[in-house]
């Protein structure tokens, strides 16, 4: 292993300042896949109309009954109308199961928006999600395409237009939502676009996540493994940069208390009360709507007398049997898990397909033990079907393809509402369950498998 890493190292060193920085892998023998070969022209435009039917099918939904259809935007278009007003942002929300449980950040963003009708400002906030989703969508595919050594000029609009198919159930509820997530994606998705060659950006896009929603901060200990310090710094400086910007709104004194009141919300989930904590009111750990595993564990645990510290530990202990399977997988095929070299050399074979995989591992993590994911979060997932999209166009996979395709078809099925009256036994086991969490977390072990045989299709890893 050392001597690999020493081979790639003198490498990098003859490099001349002409060679390219994000010049593609290539792999010993490697080709595309024949299913990238499908015209580029069709995939565009059925990704295009698929697009446009989001936006045009959303607009249309929110008009009806006079704005009566706007999900959670009213307490987004609330929240922006009391940092106008200097009110309390934490009031903000027609109601106890939709109150503002926010960082002050997205608030104060939303504030021009509130200047408009509230259906009109809806309409805004509709076509920055779409446009968000999908810059993501090509964005994302492209850089797993990229970082796997796939160079067919079709293969990234193929790759785009199968993503979009597999994620169309989570697309749609996000846009019916008009939620955040939409530019969390993105944020996630250019974190990634970026880590190489501007770290800085890729930093602050993890940075302005974090204040929108506290989920990005699992991004920080992967950055450190993987010595990543500038894109690691520039997220912990960002943060605190996007945390007090909005002072220049709020005021120093009622920005500190947003921050106090929005992490305070936190504690809930290791038992302290929002009461105790003078904080926001955020969902319990084993919340019936929440489908992370987590959660599950939460709802088979807690009646048994288990504190929500001790479920949660056994949920650590689910994601380190999980982490072991992993380092398995790196082992047979002859990949180290802990150690590697700088991040300059990682630009190089394995490392650079292996970020890949671990970034869609990322969100996995994230939504698969969270102690709150939302169906509507789910549309994080793009970026792992995105890998699996990557994976199937890929050749060198061999019989390993079968895996990708089983990974994908099962968050499919998974992420898809159970086919029931909603109440009804299957429905209350697919949620008690969790089974789009564990689908998630089963479904990307599958296509780590097939993208790790991949770029070591015999076994060991073959470097360029």
């Amino acid at each position: 292993m050392a001597a690999r890493y020493r081979a790639l190292v003198k490498a990098h060193s003859t490099m001349t300042p002409e060679a390219p920085i994000r010049a593609a892998i290539k792999y010993p023998h490697d080709s595309t896949s024949p299913l990238s070969f499908v015209p580029s022209w069709v995939c565009k435009l059925l990704l295009l109309a698929i697009f446009a039917y989001f936006a045009l099918y959303h607009i249309h939904h929110e008009r009806k009954d006079h704005g009566g259809h706007l999900g959670d935007f009213h307490t987004f278009y609330q929240a922006g109308q009391f940092v106008v007003l200097h009110r309390d942002i934490y009031t903000a929300g027609p109601n106890s199961s939709q109150m503002y449980v926010y960082p002050p950040l997205i608030a104060v963003l939303c504030a021009p928006l509130s200047r408009l009708s509230i259906l009109t400002a809806a309409h805004v906030w509709l076509v920055i999600n779409v446009f968000a989703l999908l810059v993501s969508v090509l964005l994302g595919t492209r850089a797993m395409l990229w970082r796997l050594g796939i160079q067919n000029a079709a293969a990234p609009w193929i790759a785009a237009l199968l993503v979009t198919l597999l994620s169309e159930n989570e697309l749609r509820a996000v846009l019916t939502m008009l939620e955040t997530d939409p530019i969390m994606l993105l944020m996630f998705t250019l974190a990634l676009w970026y880590l190489d060659e501007k770290p800085v950006v890729s930093g602050l896009a993890l940075a302005l996540a974090f204040n929108i929603k506290y989920l990005p901060i699992v991004a920080l200990p992967l950055l450190i493994v993987r010595r990543r310090w500038t894109a690691a710094v520039a997220m912990i400086l960002g943060s605190i940069f996007f945390a007090l910007a909005p002072a220049i709104v709020l005021g120093w004194h009622e920005d500190l208390r947003c921050l106090r009141v929005s992490m305070g919300g936190l504690l809930r989930w290791i038992g302290i009360s929002p009461d105790a904590s003078h904080s926001i009111k955020v969902h319990d750990i084993g919340d019936s709507l929440s489908v992370s595993v987590t959660s599950m564990l939460a709802r088979v645990l807690k009646p048994r007398g288990l504190a929500h510290s001790q479920i949660l530990l056994v949920a650590a202990g689910v994601g380190a049997l999980c982490l072991a399977v992993v380092q398995s997988m790196y082992r047979f095929r002859k990949f180290s898990m802990w150690r590697w070299p700088t991040a300059r050399i990682q630009d190089q074979f394995p490392f650079k397909s292996l970020l890949a995989m671990e970034w869609a591992g990322l969100i996995t993590i994230a939504l698969a033990f969270s102690p709150d994911t939302n169906t509507r979060h789910l549309v994080l997932a793009v970026l792992v079907n995105a890998l699996g999209a990557a994976v199937v166009l890929k050749s060198g996979v061999g019989n390993f393809r079968l895996f990708a395709w089983a990974g994908l078809l099962l968050i499919l099925l998974g992420f898809i509402m159970p086919f029931g009256v909603k109440g009804s036994a299957i429905h209350q086991f697919y949620f008690f369950y969790s089974i789009p969490g564990w689908s998630l977390l089963i479904g990307y072990l599958l296509i780590l498998c097939s993208a790790l045989a991949g770029i070591a299709p015999n076994g060991r890893c073959e470097s360029n």
